[in-house]
């Protein structure tokens, strides 16, 4: 039979190939175990012939080392017990030498033990050269501490080495025991320090620093070295932290790190040795016997899985076997259902879901209840109608969310008609109010509420934008660039901040006035309250052969990076509203009326500090107003409420509070305020001739 491109022939595949992952798995479980068992037995072996005789030789070099800073403080007084001590010391690492023989030729063990191994027999070569030069007195106290303390470091990494077990488990044990061992061998250059300086008298001062530096880390050594034993063995070491030993022994430690440079010990040699050699004997046995326990406990471990892995292999085994067979008859049992499941998916994807999405995008109803198929009752037709339920649950939430998506429109469109022509009202009354304002308070107070009565005018704007339904301000003759920023400038609440640097004589188009102001305005009013109060915010227009562009500085702390392309990633290709994305609005509107018009925005960094923002205006929408040059060649300061300028002479300094400039006498105030309504009316005036009948506020 031809089992090419036949769905049995597929089937048998996809269960086959599950399968023979199955088994490849098993035979790497299987292996990987059994490398498990075997790296456990060589831990063990490590144990025996380099961690335990190491560990006796690096003892019998503190033993030494403490004997050691004796004799040369003493002048050779106990050069007997020394030289006993040498010997054992000589027994000790022949005995090392001889159980690790095989791993510093490269027969046995893992890399890292037989590198370890080479580096500390090579260390312990140095040993003679390090006696003989304390026994001919030609070195100092604090040389030969170091010099026997560094042989000591490399037997430690020989340690660390032997750690490996191939349980995690096992492996944090034995590292906290081998941490505890490096804690016991800072108590014991503590001792060989101490010994010495008692011995000679007196501290000197790099004893008593060296001293402090000693302690310092024995302590915290003790505080952290155990966390990965066990429970018991962890309750055992703390209780032995406390015990008076060790109480006894840390008083000793802080009467000495008080002494003075030169002043002489309070505590004698044998008063010393005799607060010191309890600890480090019961500190030596703890560590040994922990470690005994936790490799043997390891050992017996390492055979229990051993004889599980026979019998799981086994049983895996056969398990395959029988779900080999088994999948095979399932397989033969499900085709026929398969093909049948095959076809009524097809159709859904090829034929009805297809229809159904075009019939939503042309607006028509869909009837929900005959997307489902008909069902016999085996299990394929019910995996089918529940793809159906699927698809059916599905449409109808494509239908209630353009449902609920057209109603956010309608109610963002009335709120924002509502509002808007309270506030058209509001702002004919307050430019009544103002022609007829007989004193400076009065007008500033005015000029306030109507600056504050343009920005919600702008807010309410914002819903119109997020309705889709055109703006209300619109025009059809050109209007200067002036005007436009200055407009834009009366819609925002830091307007006293922002100065007009640079523009150049450029008309804009009239239908793209209102919305170019309404984005300028969004622009400025996120620059000035992303910087900080004191700091101004720059305005330029520059005319280029591809258009207008716009730069609005501020010297705000900036966005980072990512902030400022996703930013981008938004101006350049407005998302649908998202309610979920409220507290980015004004960006989303920005967004939507550059889209409108073609506009081209990019915030950067700019060259200080801070971010520009970039418009870039086509050349279809401005052209050059032969009648002006420059519009701005110095810094530009709007009025009170954002369009006349400021008397530059004499310079009159912004007052914060009112945003109207002091005044000497109230008839000279009043006149300024009267030449900045006269100016504010003539600005109005320029929009209002831009637009096509319908009032500009």
């Amino acid at each position: 039979m031809n089992l090419r491109g036949s769905v049995r022939s597929k089937i048998l595949l996809i269960v086959a190939v599950p399968l023979a992952s199955s088994l490849v798995l098993w035979a790497f479980a299987l292996n990987l175990t059994l490398h498990s068992v075997l790296d456990a037995r060589t831990a063990s072996s490590i144990s025996d012939q380099v961690s335990r005789p190491g560990d006796r030789t690096i003892a019998a070099l503190q033993a030494e080392r403490s004997m050691t800073q004796e004799f040369l403080a003493t002048g050779g007084r106990n050069a007997t017990q020394l030289h006993q001590q040498q010997a054992t010391t000589d027994a000790a690492v022949t005995t090392f030498r001889r159980l690790t023989a095989g791993y510093a030729t490269g027969g046995v063990g893992t890399d890292p033990v037989r590198l370890r191994v080479r580096d500390s027999l090579d260390s312990l070569d140095g040993l003679a050269r390090v006696r003989t030069t304390v026994t001919q007195g030609g070195v100092s106290r604090t040389t030969a501490l170091q010099a026997y303390s560094d042989i000591i470091g490399v037997l430690f990494k020989v340690l660390y080495a032997g750690t490996r077990n191939g349980d995690p488990d096992v492996e944090r044990q034995l590292g906290a025991l081998v941490a505890l061992s490096q804690a016991r061998e800072l108590l014991s250059q503590e001792d060989a320090l101490i010994t010495g300086a008692i011995a000679a008298g007196s501290f000197t001062d790099t004893d008593r620093r060296y001293l402090i530096q000693i302690v310092a880390m024995l302590r915290f050594q003790l505080d952290n070295a155990a966390n990965d034993l066990p429970v018991a063995a962890a309750n055992q070491y703390h209780a032995l932290l406390g015990s008076a030993p060790f109480t006894t022994l840390h008083a000793a430690e802080d009467t000495l790190t008080a002494l003075r440079p030169g002043q002489p010990s309070p505590l004698t040699l044998d008063a010393w040795k005799t607060r010191f050699m309890p600890v480090n004997s019961q500190f030596y046995s703890f560590v040994t016997a922990t470690y005994d326990r936790t490799t043997s406990a390891s050992d017996a471990a390492g055979t229990l899985v051993l004889i599980r892995l026979l019998l799981a292999g086994g049983i895996g085994l056969v398990a395959l076997a029988a779900t080999l067979l088994l999948s095979v008859r399932v397989a033969r049992s499900v085709v026929r259902r398969l093909r049948r499941l095959r076809d009524l998916a097809g159709e859904l994807a090829d034929r009805r879901l297809p229809e159904v999405v075009a019939r939503l995008r042309a607006g028509r109803e869909v009837d929900l209840p005959a997307l489902g198929p008909q069902t016999s009752g085996d299990e394929i037709s019910q995996l089918g109608a529940a793809f159906a339920k699927v698809q059916q649950t599905a449409v109808r939430s494509a239908i209630d969310e353009a449902t609920l998506r057209r109603g956010m429109s309608e109610v963002f469109l009335n709120i924002s008609r509502r509002s808007q022509s309270l506030l058209h009202r509001q702002l004919g009354l307050l430019d009544e109010m103002e022609r007829t304002a007989e004193t400076p308070e009065q007008l500033a107070s005015l000029f306030n509420v109507d600056h504050l009565a343009t920005r919600m005018r702008r807010y309410a704007e914002n819903l119109v934008v997020l309705a889709g339904a055109p703006p209300n301000r619109s025009g059809q003759h050109p209007v200067a660039i002036i005007d436009a920023i200055r407009a834009a400038i009366s819609e925002v609440e830091g307007y006293e901040r922002i100065d007009i640097v640079k523009l150049d004589a450029v008309l804009l188009a009239g239908h793209a006035v209102a919305d170019t102001i309404h984005l300028l305005a969004e622009l400025m009013d996120n620059a000035t309250s992303h910087s900080p109060p004191d700091t101004p915010v720059k305005v330029s227009a520059k005319l280029h052969p591809s258009g207008l562009v716009v730069e609005i500085e501020d010297q705000g702390p900036g966005m980072p990076l990512p902030a400022i392309e996703a930013a981008n990633s938004t101006l350049h290709r407005p998302p649908d509203f998202d309610p979920a994305t409220s507290a980015r609005l004004g960006l989303f509107v920005v967004s939507r009326l550059a889209a409108r018009h073609g506009l081209f925005i990019a915030l950067r960094p700019s060259s200080r500090r801070g971010i520009t923002a970039m418009v870039l205006i086509p050349p279809g929408l401005v052209e050059r107003d032969e009648r002006r040059g420059a519009l701005a060649a110095t810094p530009y300061t709007p009025g009170p409420a954002g369009l006349p300028e400021r008397p530059t002479s004499p310079p009159v300094p912004a007052a914060r509070d009112s945003g109207v400039p002091p005044v000497a006498t109230p008839e000279t105030n009043l006149r300024r305020l009267r030449s900045y309504q006269a100016g504010t009316d003539q600005a109005r005036a320029a929009i209002l001739r831009a637009a096509d009948g319908r009032a500009d506020r």
